[in-house]
C-alpha cells in the first residue's frame, strides 16, 4: 500500500488506473524513444517529489511533448492535445484513456492555461511551451505572455527544461520523423515560486526573459551533448 501511496503522490487526485496506464504507456515510449531516436535525459534528480510543477521547456518538434513526458516521469505532467484528434475512435479512445485534455484550436490557449491553473492547484505539475508553436530553425524563439498568469495564480516552483536534437529528426516542414538520433534533454535547477513571483512583479517582460536564458543554456548544453554524441559513432 505505501508504493500505492507514493505512486499516487506523484499526481495528487488523478486516477490510480489512469496513473498506471499512462506509467505503461511512458514506460513503453521510453524504450522506443532511446532505441529508435537515441533519447538521452540528464537531470530527473532537479525535479521536487511534492508540490506543484511548471515545466518550461523548448519546442523543437512533434515528438517534444512525448519526449518530455518521459524526462519528467517522475512527476508526469498532464499532456494536452488537438481536440480535433479527438474525432479518430481508436486514437480518441487511446487520448481519453491517458486523460489527455482535449483543447480546441478556437480559443485553445485560454483552455489550457485554466486546465494548467487547475492541475497547479491540486499540487500536479504541468508542461509549457512558452513560445507558442514549434521552432522553424532549432532555435529557442522569444517567450509568450501565458507563463505569467500561472505564476500569479499559483505557487508552483518553475523547473527550466530543454531538448536538441528533436528539430533534426522531425523539422516542422516534414511530414514526418525520420529515425536515428541523438536527441538529448536536460532538466534544469527549480526556481522557487518566490523567487519568480518576485522576477514578474518587478518587470514581466524582463522575467520572461531570465527563464528564457536559462532555458536557452540548457539547450547549448544539449546541443554540445547531441555535436559530441555524434562524434563519438
Amino acid at each position: 500500500m505505501s508504493f500505492l501511496r507514493e505512486f499516487a503522490a506523484r499526481a495528487p487526485g488523478r486516477p490510480i488506473g489512469t496513473m498506471l496506464w499512462f506509467e505503461f504507456a511512458q514506460t513503453a515510449c521510453g524504450f522506443m524513444g532511446a532505441f529508435l531516436f537515441g533519447l538521452r535525459v540528464r537531470g530527473k534528480s532537479n525535479i521536487p517529489a511534492t508540490g506543484p510543477i511548471i515545466f518550461v521547456g523548448n519546442h523543437q518538434s512533434y515528438l517534444d511533448p512525448i519526449f518530455d513526458a518521459i524526462a519528467t516521469s517522475a512527476r508526469p505532467p498532464r499532456p494536452m492535445a488537438r481536440a480535433s484528434l479527438f474525432r479518430f475512435p481508436p486514437l480518441g479512445w487511446l487520448l481519453r484513456s491517458l486523460g489527455i485534455v482535449p483543447v480546441r484550436m478556437d480559443g485553445g490557449a485560454m483552455t489550457a492555461l485554466r486546465t494548467a491553473i487547475d492541475e497547479l492547484a491540486a499540487g500536479r505539475t504541468v508542461l509549457l511551451f512558452p513560445e507558442g508553436t514549434r521552432s522553424s530553425d532549432g532555435e529557442v524563439a522569444p517567450f509568450r505572455a501565458g507563463l505569467s498568469l500561472l505564476v500569479r495564480r499559483s505557487d508552483a516552483v518553475i523547473i527550466p527544461i530543454a531538448i536538441d536534437g528533436a528539430f533534426q529528426m522531425w523539422p516542422r516542414q516534414k511530414s514526418s520523423p525520420r529515425l536515428g538520433g541523438p536527441v538529448w534533454i536536460i532538466v534544469g535547477e527549480p526556481i522557487s515560486s518566490a523567487l519568480s513571483k518576485e522576477w514578474f512583479a518587478e518587470d514581466p517582460d524582463a522575467a520572461l526573459e531570465r527563464i528564457r536564458t536559462k532555458v536557452c543554456e540548457l539547450h547549448s548544453a544539449c546541443r554540445a551533448r547531441v555535436l559530441s554524441t555524434k562524434d563519438d559513432h
